[in-house]
């Protein structure tokens, strides 16, 4: 995983949670971090991240759910969401009318890299190895091949 503005959500969430008595609030930024349009790949640099957003953003800080359970609420909070952003635009092809080529590449790319976090890092089918062709085909139809190359290792 990477880091980007979604982790600096993250981190406000944290504080947040240290001020006692902000539940909601600790819930909402958290939630926000991951419409920073950065994609859930860029909330943090690990795993424990991930799992720490999912307890952040469902309200489970306290509770004696396990890290998968978290990530698994969360992971069907964040496909809802998706759906029902998916449902609003007034119709598909407006929506992805005037994106490149690039930009269809990027947006796939980040879906691919959510489905990895969502899934625990590997667990539950969709890990970084298993991915990682699906991932250059998505940069090459974009005509990102160098970003191909180097998901492929084959950067010289």
């Amino acid at each position: 995983m990477s880091v980007s503005y979604g982790s600096t959500l993250l981190f406000n969430s944290r504080v947040l949670s240290l001020l006692g008595n902000r539940n909601p609030e600790v819930q909402d930024v958290s939630r926000t971090a991951t419409k920073a349009d950065c994609g859930l790949w860029g909330i943090g640099t690990s795993m424990a991240d991930a799992y720490d957003l999912s307890r952040r953003a469902m309200g489970l800080l306290e509770s004696g759910v396990s890290d998968e359970e978290a990530l698994a609420a969360f992971a069907k909070w964040y496909d809802d969401v998706k759906v029902m952003e998916a449902g609003q635009a007034e119709s598909t092809a407006q929506h992805e009318e005037g994106k490149t080529a690039r930009e269809f590449a990027i947006e796939e790319a980040s879906e691919i890299m959510d489905r990895v976090v969502l899934n625990g890092g590997g667990k539950g089918g969709c890990d970084w190895e298993g991915c990682r062709e699906e991932l250059a085909e998505a940069y090459e139809r974009g005509g990102l091949g160098l970003y191909a190359r180097l998901v492929r290792q084959q950067v010289d």
